[in-house]
């Protein structure tokens, strides 16, 4: 509003708005200092929030780092955790090979049989001292 806007207005309303300026000013200035301290208060907030957020990174770099450290060991170790699964598995094999030729032994020793290595089984047909004395 202008000042001579205020001329078309009657002369007690006039006066009233100027009577109501102080107050509204009062008022104003609580709201601009009400805004002064939430402005104030949202930069200490938003440095604490910085702080906070620097120390976080600093300890995601920390943990990241321990990750790489890890997924570095973990690699040098894959290569010789293969070889040792693979001489478990030749090992096993082997272990399954030597039971049954102590449950074969055990077995010929408990019926006096005698097994002669290398002679494949029922290569002596009938007779096997002439196939021996061959």
């Amino acid at each position: 509003m202008v000042v001579s806007d205020l001329d078309h207005y009657p002369q007690e309303t006039v006066g009233e708005m100027e009577a109501r300026v102080p107050k509204r000013q009062a008022e104003f200035d609580r709201i601009l200092a009400a805004i002064a301290d939430t402005k104030a208060a949202l930069q200490q907030d938003i440095r604490v929030v910085s702080m906070g957020l620097g120390l976080l990174l600093a300890e995601h770099h920390k943990w990241a780092n321990r990750v790489k450290e890890v997924e570095s060991g973990l690699e040098e170790i894959e290569p010789s955790q293969m070889d040792l699964k693979r001489q478990v598995g030749k090992l096993v094999d082997r272990l399954q090979t030597l039971e049954l030729s102590a449950e074969d032994a055990e077995g010929r020793n408990y019926q006096n049989n005698v097994r002669v290595v290398g002679l494949l089984e029922g290569s002596e047909q009938d007779d096997m001292v002439a196939y021996l004395e061959k």
